[in-house]
Order: structure tokens, then sequence, then C-alpha cells
């Protein structure tokens, strides 16, 4: 049912040129899609209608950005351009992007860091800065001894080696989002020069390109060191966490409660990728139809984390019951009591079985994450 008493998304409707991979024919379709202001729909692929304006209650319009992806009518769209020169000018009039490299001196605070970039991080007039991390990627970071043009980053001088964290972030340009963002940065700076942000919007773009659209740079895949057969598991960090500005502050309770993150990425899993991380779970859990309709929502945020041999249990009990009502019931201080909403929004997907902690990362770090860059 249509709001009459919502506010406009929009001054008047935009436009994306957006991808649609059918899983029946098995090819990948072109379409239009507009979104109005009273938040209906309609795509079209050349003359004729896809979908006809439809009222889409569950769109998520903070996804609407180049490289984005967004559901709608449970499928995935990806965005790949805009669809007109109007729509073009009003988002490049309202949004801009940041690159910021968190350095492996500072990485055991990158919860902080987030957290501190998405709250504006006490900005000028408490403005609130980037409103998006649309992209985050741990990679492997070369010291000073690595030549300057295979750097991620080319205009840093790097003096560390190890860990580092990249994050593309996406910020209001109508609230001086950028000069923001380069506030906050310099804030963390001055403790170790741990953090680094590229200094123009145009230069911003190029190095997010590099890192996250290209194979060179240098930039390894996950995860970042060479973690042989370390005890590992895994925690997904599900859509909603993302969605709502609270990545920060759950990796910042990792943190806290003794977790090493050694493998990061942002990813879209979407249906085959849901399902097939979820498997497990179909027939034996009631909710397992609702926990692959969110997982495949939006992005997610992939961690292989450390913490010794125990390290799955630790973990697993650390996230707390499935269903967040029972955690904060019993268990009050675990992630899923602190943030998850209901079962299928639960905050984390972790790895149950001991055995399966280092399989679980190497799926979704050598085989999801890597047919996700191909898509």
């Amino acid at each position: 049912m249509t709001s009459t008493n919502a506010p406009a998304l929009f001054p008047k409707p935009v436009g994306f040129s957006v991808e649609y991979f059918d899983p029946v024919a098995k090819s990948l379709r072109s379409f239009v899609l507009t979104v109005f202001p009273d938040r209906k729909v309609q795509m079209v692929c050349g003359n004729k209608t896809f979908l006809s304006k439809t009222y889409a209650k569950d769109l998520v319009t903070t996804d609407l950005y180049i490289g984005g992806t967004v559901v709608l009518f449970s499928r995935e769209l990806s965005i790949v351009d805009y669809a007109d020169e109007s729509t073009r000018k009003y988002y490049e009039s309202t949004q801009t992007r940041g690159f910021v490299v968190v350095l492996p001196s500072m990485v055991r605070y990158l919860g902080d860091v987030i957290s501190c970039l998405q709250d504006g991080g006490g900005c000028e007039g408490n403005r609130r800065c980037p409103s998006v991390i649309s992209n985050a990627k741990m990679f492997r970071l070369e010291g000073r001894e690595k030549r300057r043009s295979e750097l991620p980053v080319p205009d840093i001088d790097m003096p560390q080696s190890g860990a580092a964290v990249a994050l593309e972030v996406i910020l209001d340009s109508r609230d001086r989002g950028f000069e923001g963002l380069l506030g906050v940065v310099e804030k963390w700076r001055e403790r170790e020069g741990g953090v680094f942000a590229s200094s123009t919007p145009a230069q911003a773009a190029e190095d997010a390109r590099q890192m996250f659209q290209s194979n060179g740079g240098g930039v390894e895949q996950q995860p970042a060191d060479d973690n042989g057969e370390r005890a590992c598991t895994l925690c997904v960090v599900k859509p909603h966490i993302v969605r709502d500005g609270k990545l920060g502050g759950l990796l910042a309770l990792v943190s806290e409660r003794g977790f090493e993150v050694t493998g990061m990425q942002m990813m879209h899993l979407g249906e085959v990728g849901a399902e097939e991380l979820l498997r497990p779970y179909r027939g034996v859990v009631s909710y397992h139809a609702d926990a692959v309709r969110h997982l495949k929502s939006g992005n997610c945020v992939a961690l292989r984390l450390e913490k010794g041999e125990d390290v799955v249990e630790e973990f697993r009990e650390a996230c707390g019951p499935a269903d967040p009502e029972v955690a904060r019931a019993l268990y009050p201080d675990t992630l899923r009591a602190l943030l998850g909403v209901q079962q299928a929004t639960n905050a984390v997907h972790c790895t149950d079985l001991p055995e399966d902690g280092l399989l679980e990362c190497q799926y979704m770090f050598g085989v999801l994450a890597k047919d996700r860059q191909g898509a």
C-alpha cells in the first residue's frame, strides 16, 4: 500500500541503467530502472515494459549508487550507470565518494574508525559525513620497498607492511561530506599515522577503482596474510547491520572480545551464494527462507577471525543464540542480543562446527568472493 504521507524520495524521478542475470535464460539482460519520488518503480527494456509502475515498499534508497546492487521483488539488479543526464547531475550534486585506507598499525581499531567515519566523528556542526560504506576489503600492504606505481594508493608514502583495510564511502556532498571525511581521517592520522584518505574526490574515485575493480595494484586476495592452516572461523555480517550503519560497532565488539580479523571483504552474495551458505539449515530451522531472503537483499561483510585453537566455539558463544530475543534474555552481552532484530536478521552468521571453520573461510574468500568479482 502506498503511503500518501511519506516524504518524497527525490525532487523528480531518477533513472539507472541496470543489469539482471536471468537464471532461466542464463543470460545478462539490460534495463532502465526508474525510481519515482513516491517510491514507485518501473523497468523497461527498449520499447518493452518489463515492470509496470509499481510501489516498492522494500526499496533501499541507499543502495542506489553506481556499482551498487538493489533488490526489487526478489530480482537482484546491478547498477552500472545513470540512465539520463538529469539523474547524473542530481547525484553528482548530492553524492561524492571517499577512499580510506586503515593501515596495519590501526587495523585493531578498525571498528572505531568506521564508526567515527559514519557518524562524522565530531565534524564541524555535528554533520553526518559518509552515509554508506559501499565497499571494504582487507589486503596485504607492502612498505617503502614496494615500487610506488604498484601501490593501490599511489600518492601516499607507505612506511608499513602487513594487513590493511581499504574502504570506499559515499558522502552527502550537500553537507561538506568530503571535507568532513578528511577532518575525521586527520584526527585518526595523529594516532601512529594509521589512517589515510585520498585527497580529492577524483583521486578517491581512481584509488577505489584500482583497489576494488581491477586485479592490479599489487593487491592480494583474501585472507591478507599467509594464514596456512591456522584455526579460524567465518563471520558474515548481515545486510541490516551494514545498511543501518552498525558495521563499525559490531567490529569494535568483535575486537573487544579478543578476536583478530585476518580477512575481510564486502560482497553481495546473491541468491546462489546465500542459498549455498545457509544450505545446512534448510529443513532444520523454520526461518531458513527468511534468512536466505535477507542475506541476498544487500551487501554483507565476510570476516575471517582467529583466536587460538578454540576460535569456532568461542566465537559461536560470543554471537549467542540464533533468536535475538532469547539471546537478550539469557546472554545479554552477546552480539545477537546487542545488535540482532529477529531470527533472520540476527546480526551475524557464524561457523557452527570446529571442523568447518577453515572450510567456510576458504569457500567464502576463495570461491564466493571470486565469483562476486567476476559477476
